[in-house]
């Protein structure tokens, strides 16, 4: 992968930058006619979204999962509901994914799909994806299962964690544990814990019971063991953008994470955890539940955003019109 020549600093030196990317030849076969007259923003981007913004966006995603699901259980589907988001660092279209989510026969089962897009799929090749099923009852989520599945170039990442007595149980992890560069996380801190798209289905049903977007979560996710808070905060009028599907009124809510284990021990620039970050829910369809439509936070390069492009549920499918 071509950036990996380039080593990431909390410094960013423009003529550097560009002098090595035109040297990766590689890239240049596929489509920069010449690259020392490519933008200096896009060459920054270039180098800092492999090592920061793709695992912020995935930590988000896997949270507005988790969001969505809360949301479906607190108002039953007789449908499979069908999510699309499109992700963005600063200008640049970086991500797509999809959510399922299905509530049948006391069970639950919630799919995504993610992939690299535009600019970064042009860079490196990544796609995943989450899985997470078990059982509901009055209005509970039990978590049975919960599976991820990556590929990131021509590297593979999986986790498999079962559940017994609320407990998780690790099934796999690849590649494994490493004590130099990441904490593990100690047996006595995962018990009552749930895995995070089960943790999104959870927190909509409190919305659905007392109209607010909070509550606290405890979730190990296979390699990181962390709480989560989600605070209700004020009701926005989203305004009409053309990467979304969604404007009007909708319910924000902030989030703060509190990180306990299992997170990267060199603490770097681009580690750091994004700032203000802000979930926005709305409804796009008649009879749907809320779902989350809007992402937006901030880091030391750029604000990251997520948007919701397309609604589907039973007959009903709401969806932005592309090029």
């Amino acid at each position: 992968m071509p950036c990996a020549r380039f080593p990431i600093s909390g410094v960013f030196r423009p003529e550097t930058a560009r002098a090595g990317f035109c040297r990766a030849k590689g890239a240049l076969r596929q489509g920069v006619d010449n690259c020392r007259h490519l933008p200096l923003d896009l060459l920054k981007v270039r180098l800092i979204l492999p090592a920061m913004s793709f695992r912020s966006l995935l930590a988000t995603l896997s949270i507005l999962t988790l969001l969505l699901g809360k949301a479906a259980v607190a108002a039953p589907l007789s449908e499979p509901l069908k999510l699309s988001y499109d992700a963005y660092a600063g200008p640049f279209y970086v991500m797509s994914a999809t959510v399922e989510l299905v509530l049948e026969d006391g069970r639950y089962r919630i799919v995504t799909n993610g992939k690299t897009e535009g600019f970064a799929a042009w860079m490196f090749s990544w796609t995943n994806q989450t899985v997470s099923e078990g059982t509901r009852e009055n209005g509970m989520l039990t978590p049975s299962r919960h599976r991820v599945e990556s590929h990131w170039g021509d590297k593979d990442r999986r986790v498999r964690l079962r559940y017994e007595d609320k407990r998780p149980v690790v099934e796999e992890l690849l590649p494994g544990s490493d004590g130099g560069r990441r904490d593990s996380v100690p047996e006595n801190l995962v018990a009552n814990t749930i895995d995070p798209l089960t943790m999104t289905a959870s927190l909509v049903l409190g919305m659905a019971k007392g109209g607010a977007c909070q509550g606290d979560f405890r979730v190990f996710d296979g390699r990181r063991r962390y709480d989560l808070a989600v605070i209700h905060g004020v009701t926005d009028d989203l305004e009409e953008e053309s990467s979304s599907i969604y404007s009007g009124e909708a319910q924000s809510c902030s989030l703060r994470l509190n990180r306990i284990a299992g997170f990267w021990k060199k603490e770097t620039k681009i580690a750091q955890p994004l700032q203000l970050p802000t979930l926005w829910m709305g409804r796009p369809g008649d009879n749907g539940p809320p779902v989350p439509v809007k992402f937006e936070a901030y880091s030391s390069y750029g604000t990251l955003r997520i948007l919701l492009t397309r609604f589907e549920m039973g007959d009903e499918v709401v969806e932005l019109e592309k090029d």
